[in-house]
């Protein structure tokens, strides 16, 4: 799943306007295309894959400082090619970006370790519903962290000119105008999509701090999943069953609150019913992989998009998706 996300990404890279096909690019502001799917689907992979990859080093007694200290280069590592990579050499360090998509991976990942390492979990005995009781503190957090991130967007008052009455317009949301404080339009994205919306956006990052804080819940969505393999070893029906209603449930919750324009689906503030529905998705698209290749035990047909999960720092080269280009 994660090699599909890594080509998809690339994919979204090299052929979305102005180079290629518009439906390939992000939404300018409310909306969501297949590009915005992207993002959130690589921290549920992050999430899942640190629920089992934790797990056997803390039941084994593995000091959990060593554990800390490997996710701290994991993420200083992904941290620091993001930044690298997301400006222009020569580096002027007055217009520097400092947050991006690399960058928000390794800080969620890090939120994640920290609470999956040391957050311990509950004693249930239970046979049914066990993930939710079992790590209930830690799945606290996420809760806390929509509490905050809905109160901030709720409650604290719009620059000077807003109306109150929509604080998810472009040009006029507390989400951007946090950003533009603490990072200052100088270390913030050149060219968001937003700049294409009604009214259009003086400045903003779509992967800003705000953003990043509350972007955070896609990691514990992935635990929530992860940790069922951890816990229903063997049991293919359980797992599915768990996950399917799980992945329906965020769907239509997404949907009704993204529908009805009570929480707008928009992938630059990272809203509740895009974390919804985005998470519901990945938890489909996880279920149809773990068919095809635990169920049905399908590998070989798959072994290209294995090769880029398990390589997903390494770039895939352009001139293989211009055949995909010239085809279409």
């Amino acid at each position: 799943m994660r090699g599909l996300t890594i080509w998809f990404m690339n994919l979204v890279n090299n052929a979305a306007d102005p180079m290629g096909y518009a439906a390939l690019d992000h939404a300018p502001w409310n909306g969501l295309t297949i590009a915005d799917f992207v993002m959130p689907f690589f921290l549920f992979m992050v999430g899942a894959s640190t629920a089992f990859a934790y797990h056997r080093p803390l039941e084994q007694g593995v000091s959990k400082w060593s554990l800390l200290k490997k996710a701290l280069v994991r993420a200083l590592k992904l941290v620091s090619i993001g930044i690298a990579i997301g400006n222009t050499p020569p580096y002027n360090l007055a217009h520097l970006r400092i947050m991006g998509v690399l960058q928000r991976i390794g800080i969620c990942y890090l939120i994640g370790c920290i609470c999956v390492i040391y957050i311990p979990k509950l004693n249930y005995r239970g046979k049914y519903f066990r993930v939710l009781p079992t790590y209930a503190l830690q799945f606290c957090v996420p809760a806390a962290i929509l509490a905050i991130y809905l109160a901030i967007v709720y409650a604290v008052p719009l620059p000077h000119g807003c109306p109150s009455s929509d604080r998810f317009q472009p040009n006029c949301n507390i989400v951007g105008w946090l950003d533009s404080k603490i990072l200052t339009p100088d270390h913030m994205y050149c060219c968001p999509t937003c700049l294409d919306a009604v009214p259009p956006c003086p400045y903003f990052d779509p992967e800003g701090l705000a953003s990043t804080f509350v972007a955070v819940v896609s990691v514990f969505i992935g635990l929530y999943y992860g940790y069922f393999i951890v816990l229903y070893r063997g049991n293919h029906m359980s797992r599915l069953l768990h996950w399917g209603c799980t992945s329906a449930l965020l769907l239509a919750v997404g949907l009704a609150l993204g529908l009805s324009h009570t929480i707008p689906l928009n992938k630059n503030l990272y809203s509740l019913s895009y974390i919804l529905v985005t998470g519901g998705t990945a938890g489909f698209c996880l279920m149809f992989f773990y068919v095809v290749q635990d169920v049905f035990m399908i590998r070989k047909p798959l072994l290209p998009l294995t090769w880029l999960g398990m390589n997903s720092i390494m770039f895939v080269p352009t001139f293989l998706l211009r055949p995909i280009r010239l085809i279409t």
